[in-house]
């Protein structure tokens, strides 16, 4: 695949179709951000043809020893991102189409965020992710894609889109701004906590489960988000789930339904609850 998208029509930079993806495939550079258990195994096993991988705790996270300092999946430095964008063959002329299993949840919609967060505006995620390209007959192969490595050139030295900080969040609840939770209801509400040490949420913390944006394994419509959201128009919003990587999915959503870009609170419930 070729990186480079100076002929290719303007996209929103948020999601595109397969049928899109399929009539440009050609021209844009596809990562598969599948992650989870066995990530790796699962995309040697099968992806879409050109695809590279790419690895949710080792490139699109920092090291970390102890959780409570910034969580599980700490943001590398963009110095450090940008060298990664530059061994998968990413420059600043490259269009960049992400794809995982889940619809952009893990973690497609993370690198989706990390690249718009360091002003690459050519980049979107597969509305449908790998099921929607398999379906249209998009090609298929296993074993691994060897990059073509470039230099990626980026003049930030911190992300540009908004971030907070643990000791930033109860301050700005009581200033009248609205955390947002994507975490799944039982978690939440303290019914069950399958990865951190403590159950429950934090104080003042409104619940919007990032599930209910997609639906038979796509997006909603722009305008049925514009209506999910509505409880978020004219409010400042924070979003935090588990460890920051989720959060970025109900991010994209919001985006793509054209509210403002809310704060992500990368250490999430994982750091938050640690501290207390």
């Amino acid at each position: 695949m070729a990186g480079f998208a100076k002929n290719l029509p303007i996209i929103r930079g948020t999601l595109v179709s397969a049928h899109w993806v399929q009539d440009h495939f050609s021209e844009v550079i596809m990562c598969d951000v599948v992650a989870g258990p066995n990530a790796h195994a699962t995309y040697r096993e099968e992806h879409i043809e050109g695809a590279l991988w790419v690895d949710l705790e080792t490139q699109l996270s920092a090291p970390y020893e102890d959780a409570s300092v910034l969580g599980r999946h700490p943001l590398p430095t963009p110095e450090n991102f940008a060298h990664t964008l530059g061994t998968l063959g990413v420059s600043r002329d490259s269009m960049v189409i992400l794809y995982d299993r889940t619809c952009g949840i893990m973690a497609a919609a993370r690198m989706w965020w990390m690249l718009r967060a360091i002003g690459h505006q050519m980049v979107a995620v597969v509305d449908g992710g790998y099921e929607a390209l398999k379906n249209i007959g998009l090609p298929v192969t296993s074993g691994e894609v060897a990059p073509v490595p470039t230099i990626y050139s980026t003049p930030v030295i911190q992300y540009q889109w908004p971030l907070i900080e643990m000791e930033d969040i109860a301050p700005a609840i009581a200033t009248g701004k609205c955390l947002v939770d994507v975490r799944a209801a039982a978690r939440y509400e303290g019914v069950e906590e399958p990865i951190d040490p403590v159950a429950g949420h934090i104080p003042g913390a409104i619940n919007i489960p990032l599930t209910e944006v997609v639906s038979g394994g796509q997006f909603l419509s722009t305008e049925a988000l514009q209506s999910h959201f509505q409880y978020l128009q004219h409010k400042e919003v924070i979003v935090h789930c588990g460890s920051g990587v989720t959060a970025c999915h109900t991010i994209l959503a919001l985006v793509h339904a054209g509210y403002p870009v809310p704060a992500l609170y990368n250490g999430s419930w994982s750091q938050w609850c640690r501290n207390q």
